[in-house]
């Protein structure tokens, strides 16, 4: 994750208590994975959103930059990207 990016994403706990009404930052995806980053820790490398790993059962939760990096998906080991175009959003809008 870009430097200027990290310093635009609130720190972990800035949006509590907002449920869907907080804003999206970031969208990584990957094969039927998603993650929409609502707040980012750069020190722990720690970020919280809304991860769908494809499993029907998506969640807000923490989830680390580095592990998520480090994914490949399978059968051709692609890695996990960061959307470009992606524009901050509420993340009631960036679900839908």
């Amino acid at each position: 994750m870009p430097a200027w990016l990290q310093l635009r994403i609130p720190p972990l706990f800035a949006q509590d208590g907002e449920g869907h009404d907080v804003t999206a930052f970031v969208k990584w995806f990957g094969g039927p994975c998603t993650w929409l980053i609502t707040e980012y820790d750069p020190h722990q490398r720690i970020a919280f959103g809304w991860c769908d790993l494809g499993l029907g059962t998506p969640e807000l939760g923490y989830v680390s930059l580095d592990e998520v990096m480090s994914l490949r998906i399978p059968p051709i080991g692609a890695r996990i990207e960061r959307e470009l175009c992606f524009t901050p959003r509420p993340l009631r809008d960036a679900i839908a």
